[in-house]
């Protein structure tokens, strides 16, 4: 009997250390760095600015951006970026509309598209005037307590 219990205790802790183990070799860490931008140029309703800050996308979730000062609301697309740095609009609602002072989480499939990198770019919403904004980003994101969000 006790040969029986510690054959059975062995292949628990073998199972449960092989389960831990393949948890931990699964596990990705998303890319929450912010990336700052400062007085972005955008050119008046003329044509889609890209930021050009490519960075990797590690996961499923939404691009997180932060626009701290603007000198008016702006459209903006996630951006999947293939492997020959082509820029494909992944924003799940074709563009969003973002202002100064909130913090957004954008829908996308960039990952879903197959492609493992992300970047921005900016529309103006004026047809006249030329828009400078300034803010952080990031290809992936991570609810904080205490932040309000807009999801877009």
């Amino acid at each position: 009997m006790k040969k029986i219990v510690k054959k059975l205790m062995a292949s628990m802790l073998s199972v449960a250390t092989l389960a831990t183990s393949v948890v931990g070799i699964s596990a990705n860490a998303a890319n929450t760095t912010d990336n700052p931008f400062s007085s972005f140029h955008i050119y008046p309703n003329v044509h889609w600015t890209r930021l050009n800050q490519t960075d990797s996308k590690e996961d499923y979730s939404y691009v997180y951006l932060y626009i701290s000062s603007a000198s008016r609301g702006v459209r903006v697309h996630a951006l999947g970026i293939d492997s020959n740095g082509y820029a494909h609009n992944c924003t799940c609602d074709g563009n969003v509309y973002c202002v100064a002072g909130n913090e957004y989480l954008i829908c996308n499939s960039i990952k879903e598209s197959g492609y493992n990198y992300a970047d921005l770019e900016f529309y103006s919403a004026s047809t006249y005037y030329d828009d400078y904004i300034s803010g952080v980003w990031s290809p992936d994101s991570v609810i904080e307590y205490g932040h309000t969000y807009y999801y877009v």
